[in-house]
């Protein structure tokens, strides 16, 4: 009898502890789609109800690659820029976006370390801050012709 409590708790905590870490990778992987891919329903439907800010933060995504369509200064078309690039994530926008909607710089105990929001960016998300500098600089620079 001792054996089968005993069996039927180490039962109920392996599946517990792997229900728990099931969700933990499934959470960390919610949004982990390149911005140059777009994802299908079903995982649009995951990332609103895990957080409807990173369905928007698509949204914000795909408003961008529709405002650039037809524009000769398109990163979104440019093999070169999305190589470089390609590792940057509907995620990796949401955790900056997030980060400045939620006011964590203001909230955060390093914010005496920074001088401002920048450059406490820069080092809590430097993958997306190198981004929109490039993004930036790729959509203003002057289209010459030869």
């Amino acid at each position: 009898m001792k054996k089968l409590i005993v069996l039927s708790m180490f039962m109920a905590f392996v599946f517990y502890t792997e229900n728990i870490y099931s969700q933990k990778i499934k959470k960390d992987l919610v949004g982990n789609l390149s911005i140059f891919e777009e994802p299908k329903i079903d995982q649009l439907k995951n990332w609103n109800q895990f957080d409807p800010f990173l369905a928007k933060t698509f949204d914000y995504v795909a408003n961008e690659k529709a405002q650039l369509l037809g524009n000769p200064n398109n990163p979104f078309n440019d093999s070169l820029f999305i190589k470089k690039f390609k590792h940057i994530t509907y995620r990796t926008i949401y955790d900056s976006a997030k980060a400045y909607k939620d006011s964590i710089y203001y909230k955060s105990q390093d914010k005496n370390r920074f001088e401002n929001i920048y450059l406490w960016s820069l080092e809590k998300f430097p993958d997306f801050m190198q981004f929109r500098k490039e993004y930036n600089k790729y959509i203003e620079k002057k289209i010459t012709r030869l």
